[in-house]
């Protein structure tokens, strides 16, 4: 999983992404459901989108951490392919 921030309307706002097996749209939907309560739980935020991605598609380095920045760029340019996904707003 792995988290940074992107500009919506002027503000600084979250998008959490992670990685899935499973790619029925059930259990998408309960993964965002668990991960929307976990982080309002934690944190007391709402992020503004969660993603979710087949399993390694989450940029990494040749040693295998993660690259927040280039996975902010790549959601930013519409260029992640999710599976799932929740949108605090409606999506335009």
């Amino acid at each position: 999983m792995i988290a940074f921030s992107t500009e919506i309307d002027g503000e600084e706002d979250i998008v959490v992404a992670l990685e899935v097996r499973n790619t029925e749209k059930k259990i998408c939907d309960e993964i965002i459901a668990a991960v929307r309560r976990a982080i309002a739980d934690e944190h007391q935020v709402v992020p503004h989108a969660i993603v979710l991605l087949m399993k390694k598609t989450i940029p990494k380095t040749s040693s295998g951490k993660l690259q927040r920045k280039k996975c902010k760029l790549l959601y930013e340019n519409k260029d992640l392919k999710p599976v799932g996904r929740w949108n605090r707003k409606p999506l335009d």
